[in-house]
């Protein structure tokens, strides 16, 4: 399965608060500092997006802090 992710992030946002949308396509964008669920939901929706979950920043984070700890990707310096 090919991921596609787009990591542009807006000026001024912060980057460990980026919310993201998992599509039915597989397909992983970030769409921003959104503060909560259902803003993140919205602004998904506005972008077109198929949205099939929303990960939240703490979750994201949790998944990049596992899949760094296995190996599985670098993290920057």
């Amino acid at each position: 399965m090919k991921s596609n992710m787009k990591t542009n992030i807006m000026a001024g946002e912060s980057a460990d608060r980026q919310w993201f949308s998992l599509e039915f396509n597989s397909s992983l964008m970030a769409i921003g500092d959104c503060g909560d669920h259902e803003t993140a939901n919205e602004i998904a929706a506005d972008l077109g997006y198929a949205t099939m979950w929303l990960i939240d920043p703490e979750t994201a984070q949790d998944w990049a802090d596992q899949l760094a700890s296995r190996g599985i990707i670098g993290r920057g310096a």
